[in-house]
């Protein structure tokens, strides 16, 4: 995360000229003792792409639930 939003990783380039970016985060990551850290490199992702682009109506940052798979079985239907 932090070479991408530096510009330093060889996918910043094709990031930033994305018309509609989008980035996935668990949202395990955001409990980490880090996870301030992370949060401002998606801000500097954000202020140097479309991540999220008003004009668009896009909001290309997304978290994850840790429990996707469950969340998505309950969405089916699928119960234990």
């Amino acid at each position: 995360m932090k070479s991408l939003a530096e510009g330093t990783h060889p996918f910043s380039e094709r990031f930033r000229e994305a018309d509609i970016p989008m980035v996935l985060v668990s949202s395990l990551a955001l409990e980490r003792s880090d996870a301030p850290a992370v949060m401002n490199y998606i801000n500097q992702l954000q202020e140097n792409s479309n991540l999220v682009n008003q004009e668009e109506n896009w909001n290309g940052f997304n978290v994850l639930h840790n429990d996707v798979g469950r969340i998505n079985a309950l969405e089916l239907g699928i119960t234990s």
